[in-house]
Order: structure tokens, then C-alpha cells, then sequence
């Protein structure tokens, strides 16, 4: 006897907006820091400045990149949660017309 998939599909859907929201909270800080860098830039000039801009930029970027992974993997998540759901009552409703 082979044992079905089983998902507890509330606790995928509600970890998945846990991890969505993080990574949101995570930009608005990744924000933060970009501020914090013009700021700095607005009022350091120099050849240290312009290493320190270079670093700051693909810090920046790299911290982007990895929110937008976070929110992806959250939306991920409850997607696969509601299309659970949703295959496990459309199989009801077949059932239910047998």
C-alpha cells in the first residue's frame, strides 16, 4: 500500500506569508542601508569614497537580490498551498459525482 502525499497546507500557507513578509521587512532594511549610502556619499568625496561607493553599490545589489529570493520562495510556498487545496476539492467534487 503506497501512502498518498500529505501536506498540512494551513501551516505551508501561513509559513509562506511568514517568509513573504520577511523578505519585505528584509528590503525595507536592504532600503535603510542604501540611504545610509547616499548619505555618506553625499558628503565624502575622494578615492576612498568613490571604493567605498563601488562595495556599497554591489552590496546593495546583492542584498536585492537576495529579498526578492526570499519573497519569491514565501509566494512559492502559499502557491503551492492553495493549489493543494484546490486539487483536493476539485478530486471531492469528482468523487462526489462518481
Amino acid at each position: 500500500m503506497a501512502s498518498g502525499l500529505v501536506i498540512d497546507t494551513d501551516l505551508v500557507n501561513s509559513s509562506g506569508s511568514g517568509i513573504n513578509t520577511s523578505g519585505t521587512n528584509f528590503q525595507e532594511q536592504v532600503s535603510s542601508f542604501k540611504s545610509h549610502r547616499d548619505a555618506i556619499l553625499s558628503i565624502w568625496t575622494g578615492v576612498d569614497a568613490d571604493e567605498f561607493g563601488t562595495v556599497a553599490n554591489e552590496v546593495a545589489e546583492l542584498l536585492d537580490k537576495a529579498s526578492i529570493t526570499v519573497q519569491e520562495v514565501g509566494t512559492h510556498l502559499v502557491d503551492t498551498a492553495v493549489a493543494m487545496d484546490q486539487t483536493v476539492e476539485e478530486n471531492r467534487g469528482r468523487m462526489s459525482g462518481i
